[in-house]
């Protein structure tokens, strides 16, 4: 398992917010997990109900390419997210 807690970027329909994420993530010898939660601050309301809404919601980290994520719980300062696709971290297989 591989951890990242640092900023990061939220992209949502094209527009761009900068977050703070808390990424998890682990593979095994067939399946990749990875998701964790985004802290919107400053554009808390807006960035939580777009992304909530949409299903163009993508997830960057420094050093990594944005990473098509889905939205799974929300709450006052942010949002919970599952990965779909790759995790933008390097992962060891356990």
């Amino acid at each position: 398992m591989d951890f990242y807690s640092g900023p990061a970027v939220l992209i949502v329909d094209g527009e761009a917010f900068d977050v703070m994420a808390f990424i998890d993530s682990a593979q095994d010898e067939a399946i990749e997990d990875w998701g964790g939660y985004l802290e919107t601050g400053a554009y808390g309301d807006v960035a939580r109900f777009r992304a909530f809404g949409s299903e163009d919601v993508w997830v960057r980290i420094p050093g990594a390419s944005a990473r098509d994520i889905e939205v799974t719980h929300t709450a006052d300062d942010g949002f919970a997210f599952s990965g779909l696709g790759p995790s933008p971290l390097p992962v060891l297989t356990e």
